[in-house]
């Protein structure tokens, strides 16, 4: 079990010059015009820290919020929303101690924030890994990230046995998983790292998984080995002759009557595509299983192996082959793995003891917006102005153009866009201005205190991705477009609503910037109606050369890849409320969006089913 804390330096919403302005109305100013944010530097900071862990899902957790600025009032938490609030108490430092319940294992995020006296509040928010059952006895995320060093990449995150890694002729590539990160870097000749013997026990039961991105196919390639005063005890990767994953296990280190259990996979290795490869030695019933993308590939019969104590761990070669492209996540067990544990289960499945369990093929968070007070009177050289701040690790926020609104309407505290600004004092300057109403993801590329925003895009569009998002529309205005990623040419994809045979959302995947419309792949779904609240999740999954859209929680529709579909990468920015072409902006919303969230990876059906469930309740506890 390990935990990840995080701040973030941009402040959300400035309620202080919300509640004046709207005072200024009250008490009969002629205009309604919103006050620019104070400085960042009177955002009172926020920590949050673990002081009890909790036994396992669906037990109790305790952690203390604190900030040392004295004004603070309230502290705000929640671990899908900040909806609990308590009162700040001390004086130099103010703080409060809560106990909540883990909802699920795997990564549970906790939000927090600080409000002070004058309503600017601050945010935070700290990760907690709750394992199954039967934790891993080896934990490696091998990824570098806001928040998360390379040291802590290398470090065991399990706490069981406590075997960092040691890098040797290692580099790190940029953006190679997820935009804004880092993944350590096999070059396919000399570069590896090695734990103790301790991490691995060949011999008994165990399970290895990780992810893996192969880059070059000319020879054999070794992910994951242990070595012996003779034969590796365990050699895991690609094989050349066979063009497949594979696996294999000798009985003893050398003689004569060597015995090799080797299993391999079905499915062909794709260059350049991350994929979860897990391998699972079981003593009970004597067999070595290879699963690719959590299904099961190959099994190999009779198996029989044995462990060196003295041999050590590598990741990325063994004796004669060496790894050339990435890993992450890497995991050992020392037990075999389940269903569960690849794709997760409901709370409301059969012994699932009541729990949401999100499984290790659950993609990662890479940015979360939800939209709540969001204003943009105009727009100013001001940092903050005009933004929606994202509450994942990474903190891009999204820049939106003059008149967006955000507003309760239908039970959902949504952004909504229009083509008309908001203000509804006819003596404002601004009062029916027509607008073009849209956002777009920027990151920052300068200090926390001192930030420098810059396009960005959120995802990489040559991977596996899902977007999930609430919307609605207005469907008198025709094909509208929710979420997209911009590119030098169309938009890579497209959450969207089109009028065709009386209304369908729209999950649109381009197979290049440039090719005509014949050569996209669409995933539908009727929408008969499209002007309440529904839950659409596009997902992408390159490994299975998929699309996929749900509606409200439940598949609608799965479609292969256009057969011209290639993994290409939009370098634009994600984009909210329009969508783009060769010619220019297209498909303006008319319409509702909230709670945006982008994975990069494919959600499985019960983890859209229990993001819907999550966020439906959600809802209704907002103020």
């Amino acid at each position: 079990m390990f935990s990840r804390a995080r701040s973030s330096a941009s402040p959300t919403y400035w309620w202080g010059a919300i509640v004046a302005s709207v005072m200024a109305v009250v008490l009969g100013s002629p205009t309604l015009a919103l006050a620019d944010p104070p400085p960042s530097n009177l955002v009172p900071p926020v920590t949050v820290t673990i002081d009890s862990l909790p036994a396992g899902p669906g037990r109790p957790a305790t952690f203390t919020i604190s900030s040392t600025e004295p004004t603070v009032t309230i502290f705000r938490y929640g671990w899908t929303a900040r909806t609990n609030e308590v009162a700040a108490i001390g004086t130099t430092v103010r703080s409060a101690t809560v106990t909540i319940i883990v909802p699920h294992y795997g990564i549970n995020t906790l939000y927090v924030s600080a409000v002070d006296n004058n309503y600017n509040e601050g945010y935070s928010s700290i990760d907690l890994t709750v394992p199954s059952p039967a934790s891993p006895t080896a934990l490696w995320s091998l990824q570098a990230y806001p928040g998360a060093t390379r040291a802590q990449a290398l470090q065991d995150q399990s706490a069981v046995l406590d075997t960092p890694l040691t890098g040797v002729n290692i580099g790190w590539a940029d953006d190679v998983r997820m935009i804004g990160a880092e993944a350590v870097d096999f070059d396919g000749q000399s570069s590896y790292l090695s734990a103790s013997p301790a991490a691995l026990d060949t011999s008994g039961t165990f399970a290895i998984a990780a992810w893996v991105r192969l880059s070059d196919k000319s020879q054999d390639r070794t992910l994951v080995s242990k070595d012996s005063s003779g034969l590796d005890s365990l050699s895991f990767g690609y094989r050349k002759d066979i063009n497949r994953w594979s696996v294999q296990m000798p009985s003893k280190a050398a003689g004569p009557q060597v015995k090799w259990t080797k299993a391999r996979s079905t499915s062909v290795p794709k260059l350049g595509l991350w994929t979860h490869l897990a391998t699972v030695y079981n003593t009970a019933d004597q067999t070595l299983k290879l699963y690719v993308n959590g299904i099961l590939e190959g099994t190999a019969a009779n198996a029989a192996g044995f462990n060196d104590p003295q041999g050590e761990f590598r990741l990325g070669r063994s004796e004669s082959t060496w790894w050339q492209g990435n890993l992450a996540d890497v995991l050992v067990y020392d037990r075999a793995l389940s269903e569960v544990d690849f794709f997760g289960q409901r709370a409301s499945d059969p012994y699932s003891g009541g729990v949401d369990a999100s499984g290790l093929l659950h993609p990662l968070t890479v940015g979360t917006w939800d939209f709540v007070g969001t204003y943009c009177y105009e727009q100013t050289d001001e940092p903050y102005s005009c933004d929606e701040p994202d509450y994942s690790v990474f903190g891009r926020h999204l820049q939106l153009t003059q008149g967006t609104s955000g507003d309760w309407r239908q039970n959902r505290d949504g952004l909504w866009l229009d083509g008309v600004h908001w203000i509804d004092d006819p003596s404002d300057p601004y009062y029916g201005l027509a607008t073009k109403e849209y956002g777009w993801s920027q990151t920052n590329i300068g200090e926390d205190g001192n930030p420098v925003w810059q396009d960005s895009p959120v995802l990489r569009t040559d991977q596996s991705y899902s977007v999930s998002v609430w919307g609605q529309v207005d469907q008198g205005q025709g094909a509208q477009t929710l979420v997209s990623q911009d590119s030098t040419g169309s938009s890579a994809f497209q959450v969207a609503y089109r009028p065709d045979n009386g209304g369908e959302w729209v999950f649109k995947v381009r197979s290049n910037a440039d090719g005509p419309d014949t050569k996209t792949t669409y995933a539908v779904a009727p929408a008969p109606d499209p002007t309440v609240w529904h839950h659409l999740v596009g997902v992408l999954d390159a490994t299975r050369s998929q699309a996929r859209l749900y509606v409200d929680g439940v598949l609608a529709q799965t479609v292969n890849l256009n057969q011209a579909w290639k993994p290409w990468q939009a370098s634009g920015s994600m984009l909210v409320g329009r969508a783009t072409t060769p010619a220019g902006p297209t498909e303006w919303l008319h319409g509702g969006l909230d709670d945006l969230e982008l994975y990069q990876g494919a959600l499985s059906d019960t983890a859209v089913s229990t993001i819907f469930r999550r966020q439906a309740v959600m809802v209704s506890d907002r103020v």
